[in-house]
């Protein structure tokens, strides 16, 4: 089973629909209604639906850092600069990611792209 994406609305839509097209279970917060929504609501969103968050909203990282020092419970983010790397390693990253670990391994975690 591969593990969910949330991405929140920072997500360039080359990466999401690159995503689908590679078989990733993905959910962005404007589908879900939340992008409008701050981080904090969109980590809190994101683990409430047991999804992993995946931004490129440098914003975001300084939330789980705060959230992993303080020992706060987030979904995991996977923060990739955008324009750092070609779409297609960011979605290659992603699919491997999802595919090959658990939830729970990712849960409190959190990785930067390149891999």
């Amino acid at each position: 089973m591969t593990v969910a994406l949330y991405m929140d609305h920072n997500v360039v839509r080359a990466v999401v629909e690159g995503c689908r097209a590679a078989g990733l279970d993905v959910l962005t917060a404007f589908e879900d209604g939340w992008h409008e929504r701050s981080d904090i609501d969109i980590l809190e969103r994101a683990l409430e639906l047991g999804r992993i968050v995946f931004t490129q909203d440098t914003d975001c990282i300084v939330l789980a850092t705060g959230r992993q020092a303080g020992g706060i419970p987030f979904p995991g983010v996977i923060f990739g600069k955008h324009g750092s790397m070609p779409v297609r390693k960011v979605i290659d990253d992603l699919a491997l990611i999802c595919q090959s670990s658990a939830l729970e391994e990712l849960t409190n975690q959190l990785i930067w792209l390149p891999l």
